[in-house]
């Protein structure tokens, strides 16, 4: 996320901020008004990147040193030889993950209505 947002902040066109500083605007309201606005697709690609990988070290630590969690009980499940359950419990999991990625992708599109 840090990345995309320094990128994001990175490829603003210089002659904006330099046409706002010319104007007299203050260094806030520069990076408030122009850069923030720049950044924002890049900051969101970020987080969606984020959510997604939040997503599988969630599972991974419960699958990994959890006592509850649904990634605990594919584990269980899959040790004791209970694959149809084990599997229901994957496709739970991506699901969730999709179910999750789709509404980021909702609010996105809204939050970025301004660009198309």
């Amino acid at each position: 996320m840090t990345i995309s947002a320094y990128n994001g902040a990175r490829g603003v066109e210089e002659t904006l901020v330099w046409s706002a500083l010319a104007s007299g605007a203050s260094r806030a309201r520069v990076l408030w008004d122009i850069v923030l606005p720049a950044a924002l697709p890049e900051i969101l690609a970020g987080t969606r990147t984020a959510l997604g990988l939040s997503f599988i070290l969630l599972v991974s630590s419960e699958f990994l040193i959890g006592h509850t969690g649904l990634g605990y009980l594919i584990s269980f499940l899959g040790e004791g030889g209970v694959y149809d359950a084990m599997f229901a419990g994957v496709l739970t999991v991506a699901a969730f993950g999709f179910l999750a990625d789709r509404l980021y992708l909702a609010a996105m599109r809204r939050l970025l209505a301004w660009r198309q």
